[in-house]
């Protein structure tokens, strides 16, 4: 390995006898570090011991270059065997990217042929190239590092096994907190931030005293079974065996003989996982397609389960592109989460943005009962992804039989017109959109995930507002979306009536798509809209603060919550 003079120091690390790595720094401790590996061992071991490596230094950038014997077309062959799986498992789970750039040139040449056995993986690097000249079969692979300060990628947040839970412990720490809830309630009784924080932070300890969380490992394969570990070991056994033949100098027959009981298991170990994947794949959407037709493997029919994608640089509209993460979010941001800034206001806009904050004259609605809180927390369907405050569904369910300061909270806060400030904030997550261009803001669709407990609250007031929205003259019998028990269908059929019940030869109908209606909602024409019908004036008044403050953020140790 050679080096340029900008390196002031190489530290060498020898942690297994067939694993070293190099500590590169610059003028001070930097972090960057480079891996490389002889395989001695079976490559499961090998890539379980690589990965504990890589786990102890998250806080690192990481180089990997190893020559694998394995082959993957991530790398360059144009087929995949199970140690090609094998690493591509171990890259999946470790956050990796392949860095070999697929030009063709293959990384080990001879007279006999040329391979593709040489990959490079890393977190970040600033170019990787195959050269063509060199002595050696393999060939000299050139790697330049940028020692430029980054920010230190986040870990992935741990998810609670519900499956794990331990309801009772649940139960006993949600009560030992109780204590703590009343002792800010009668300290802070008017702060609704403060009481909202306890009780949130209540059900996220007891979460963590009785629901395991995912490690973030990689999980076992529901197809893998104890029959196939044994077929693995054997297999594993006989390779081995017949590897040993060979470099020990064994007679040409029983190198031969070694040979043929190896590939034998091998090609029975391959058989019996293709037959256990298939029995497991329709055990699976047997069970699935009889639970829910429309579920899963229906979403697969339909192409509509996607990868998710890392984000990629954005185009501007000036045509640049984004040059750090920083930069895409709030590219995102301001494409998907656009601001109301007051300066674009016409006459009319001013007008209304003035009275907007102007009371109601409509009667006060009344306090929130314990049976509509639990209906509205039973709404929240279980396994969706909680909001910033980390409170799972299925734990706000079981919360409120223990906790009826949840209640006494809601009644609070629409008395004193205040949502708490971590109800209002959102965590957006950018979807790419089927068959759209990924480097344009507006290809993605945001996902916003708020606080459960935010979210019944929303569905309180709206269920208190259904007076008022639904209202006789207040909303028009054409009007087909946003509106319970109209659909897409209703809105054709009626298209349909009117066309067939039309005596003219011609029709003519001119379709409107205005871009992101529901994101561009402007909030005070919506609230003068309210304070025309009447609505309730604590209602009202909660309204006006649901709309203030509001936050939204894209997840990263870059990325910072941005105002609304």
């Amino acid at each position: 390995m050679t080096t340029n003079r900008e390196l002031r120091r190489m530290q060498i690390y020898q942690p297994a006898i067939d694993l070293s790595f190099f500590k590169l720094t610059q003028h001070t401790p930097r972090r960057s570090m480079m891996k490389y590996g002889f395989m001695r061992r079976s490559t499961h071991k090998f890539v379980r011991k690589l990965k504990d490596i890589v786990d102890s230094q998250r806080n690192r950038e990481i180089v990997i270059c190893a020559d694998l014997n394995a082959k993957s077309p991530m790398w360059g062959a144009s087929t995949t065997n199970e140690n090609g799986e094998e690493f591509e498992r171990f890259l999946a789970e470790s956050g990796l990217v392949v860095l070999n750039e697929n030009r063709g040139e293959p990384t080990f040449q001879t007279v006999n042929g040329a391979s593709f056995i040489d990959a490079t993986f890393a977190r970040k690097l600033k170019l990787w190239w195959v050269e063509t000249w060199g002595q050696s079969d393999h060939r000299p692979i050139r790697m330049e590092f940028s020692f430029e300060d980054e920010v230190e990628t986040p870990k992935r947040d741990a998810r609670f096994c519900v499956k794990r839970a331990n309801w009772e412990k649940y139960t006993e720490s949600l009560l030992e907190s109780k204590n703590n809830i009343r002792a800010t309630i009668a300290e802070h009784a008017d702060d609704v931030n403060k009481i909202a924080d306890a009780i949130s932070d209540s059900i996220v300890k007891a979460c963590n005293d009785a629901i395991p969380t995912s490690t973030g490992k990689y999980k076992q394969q529901a197809w893998w079974t104890g029959s196939l570990r044994i077929a693995k070991k054997k297999t594993e056994r006989l390779r081995r065996r017949y590897v040993a033949s060979m470099t020990e100098g064994g007679s040409s027959q029983s190198i031969e003989q070694a040979r043929r009981m190896y590939r034998i298991q091998r090609r029975r170990y391959q058989k019996e996982i293709r037959t256990t994947k298939k029995e497991s794949w329709q055990s699976f959407v047997t069970k699935v397609s009889s639970e829910n037709v429309w579920g899963f493997p229906y979403k697969i029919g339909a192409g509509k389960v996607k990868q998710r994608q890392p984000l990629s640089s954005l185009r501007r509209q000036d045509g640049s592109m984004t040059q750090s993460w920083a930069e895409i979010a709030k590219e995102l941001l301001d494409a998907l989460v656009p601001d109301d800034s007051p300066r674009s206001d016409d006459r009319q806009q001013r007008r209304l943005r003035a009275k907007a904050n102007a009371p109601s004259d409509g009667q006060d609605a009344a306090d929130f009962t314990c049976r509509e809180v639990w209906n509205a927390m039973q709404r929240n369907t279980s396994g969706k992804s909680p909001g910033a405050d980390k409170v799972i569904p299925e734990a706000l369910k079981n919360a409120l039989a223990i906790l009826p300061e949840i209640t006494d909270l809601f009644n609070k806060c629409l008395a004193s017109g205040k949502i708490p400030s971590a109800w209002k904030k959102g965590v957006v997550i950018p979807i790419l959109k089927p068959e759209k261009d990924e480097v344009l803001a507006k290809s993605y669709r945001p996902i916003c995930l708020l606080s459960l407990i935010g979210k019944s609250f929303e569905r309180l007031i709206i269920d208190r507002a259904e007076g008022v929205i639904h209202r006789r003259n207040h909303e028009s019998e054409l009007q087909y979306g946003f509106k319970e028990g109209r659909s897409t269908e209703d809105a054709i059929l009626k298209l349909r009536q009117l066309v067939e019940e039309n005596d003219f030869n011609y029709a003519l109908a001119l379709p409107l798509d205005i871009s992101g209606a529901f994101d561009n909602l402007w909030w005070p024409e919506l609230m003068d809209i309210l304070r025309k019908r009447s609505c309730p004036r604590n209602l009202f008044r909660l309204l006006i603060d649901y709309f203030a403050e509001r936050k939204m953020s894209i997840v990263s140790s870059c990325a910072k919550p941005r105002s609304m």
